[in-house]
């Protein structure tokens, strides 16, 4: 269903960096990473996920390309973006809200 949907450019390239320069590098095996979107009414949602160990020391917040994402959702949608990234029960999550935008035909 959101096969349509524009996504800015490189959008998930600093997200899965950080998954596998985190939870990889501090995983004794390997880990699973999950992107995915969907649609909520006039929302594109869209995750990157991993399963690997959560950084040990989160307290100074968003890294630097944790932040860089941040800043280029605020230039692009302003208020009418959000980003949350946060350790969860079995990894890490990075949740994007963006205003639906389609391709024209």
């Amino acid at each position: 269903a959101c096969e349509r949907a524009l996504v800015p450019n490189l959008l998930f390239l600093p997200l899965a960096e950080n998954s596998i320069k985190y939870a990889l590098n501090n995983a004794e095996g390997g880990i699973l990473i999950r992107v995915g979107g969907l649609r909520e009414a006039n929302m594109l949602i869209l995750y990157l996920e991993d399963d690997g160990p959560p950084p040990a020391d989160t307290s100074d917040g968003l890294g630097i390309g944790l932040s860089i994402v941040h800043q280029q959702l605020i230039a692009l949608y302003g208020e009418a973006a959000t980003f949350e990234a946060g350790p969860v029960a079995n990894g890490w999550r990075n949740l994007i809200r963006i205003p639906w935008q389609e391709m024209a035909l």
